[in-house]
């Protein structure tokens, strides 16, 4: 769009490729809106923010306990870090999904408001424009399929989880994830005792979690076959007032920071503007009621551009330590257009 004079480039790519009629990812975020509608307007929503475990989710029998089961059988594998198969979803832990639905309940920001649209360019660079909003469509609706095979899968260790756990060759569950395939055969297959491997890969993890997130590893022999050590050493600059990345979604929005480290947590983060280090496509359900969103990793075509431009999001990716620049608390204007962030304030905490 560039090369061929269009004015206000950056913004008017953003426009061509919003607006996706029918996105299949749009779908889970849409038909939570109307859950949380109709627990507000059928009067359900006390005996829902009562629900704080599983237990107590399913001796609900509210008058929307069926049309919550049937959105955890349409949509529960899709939540934020759905590719690990140690993440918890709507269908394994469904009180996070009764979590979310008084969370938009309660919050008037949890909306969809329609993407920002623009007529059709002419010429080479609508047949682009066209092209590239047909191919984000099927991805987003095989990333969606995607996510229920991994439910799948997920539903069946977790099985197996449960087995060792009562045979007592685990301590709990879920700390089958610790482990890898051919453990898991041998603990299944021999009655092997996994619970000293399954603490020490707990303190391997912690410090794996620590690691920045690289662009790229490039390894010379075995994959991570050393401990890391000394991690958090690194300091970080934060006299910079403007951070820049690439604008994915146009608008500007001034608002306060909220780091999100674990998504699995459901952080409230109505009209906060979202800082992470990367992002799947479950994270969706938390940028519906977010003010804006910036993110380490990405770009034009990631899914936190999509879906922001869907949800009409002022939206800025790539960049780079934003999440270690950033802390919860200060008050920074996103501008999705120009694909800059600047620090009005930072937080005293």
């Amino acid at each position: 769009m560039k090369a061929r004079g269009v004015s206000d480039y950056e913004a008017e790519a953003n426009r061509q490729i919003s607006g996706i009629n029918g996105l299949e990812s749009m779908k889970p975020v849409t038909e939570l809106i109307k859950l949380a509608k109709a627990a507000k307007d059928s009067g359900e929503l006390p005996a829902l923010k009562k629900i704080k475990t599983r237990g107590e989710y399913y001796a609900y029998h509210g008058a929307l306990s069926d049309s919550i089961a049937e959105y955890i059988e349409n949509y529960g594998d899709r939540n934020a870090e759905e590719l690990k198969l140690e993440s918890k979803t709507f269908r394994t832990d469904p009180q996070l999904l009764v979590w979310k639905i008084v969370q938009y309940a309660e919050n008037e920001t949890a909306d969809i408001k329609p993407a920002e649209r623009s007529v059709m360019l002419k010429g080479l660079c609508g047949v682009f424009a066209k092209k590239a909003a047909c191919g984000i469509k099927n991805r987003e609706k095989s990333r969606l399929d995607r996510s229920r095979l991994y439910g799948m899968m997920r539903s069946m260790v977790l099985k197996i989880g449960e087995e060792l756990a009562a045979q007592g060759q685990i301590a709990a569950p879920r700390d089958i994830f610790y482990l890898e395939y051919d453990e898991i055969e041998k603990a299944v297959r021999n009655k092997e005792d996994m619970r000293g491997l399954v603490e020490r890969r707990k303190e391997l993890y912690k410090r794996f979690k620590l690691l920045p997130a690289y662009s790229r590893l490039v390894f010379a022999d075995k994959v991570f076959d050393r401990a890391p050590k000394n991690i958090g050493g690194m300091e970080t600059s934060t006299s910079a007032d403007v951070i820049k990345g690439v604008a994915c979604s146009n608008g500007k929005v001034r608002g306060e920071v909220l780091v999100v480290d674990d998504p699995s947590e459901c952080p409230d983060t109505a009209g906060k503007i979202i800082v992470a280090k990367m992002t799947d496509p479950g994270w969706v359900f938390l940028i519906v009621g977010a003010a804006g969103i910036i993110v380490e990793k990405g770009s034009l075509l990631s899914h936190t551009a999509i879906i922001s431009r869907e949800l009409g999001k002022p939206s800025v990716v790539g960049a780079d330590n934003a999440a270690r620049l950033l802390k919860s608390g200060d008050v920074v204007e996103l501008d999705g257009t120009g694909g800059t962030i600047t620090i009005i304030s930072r937080c005293e905490k």
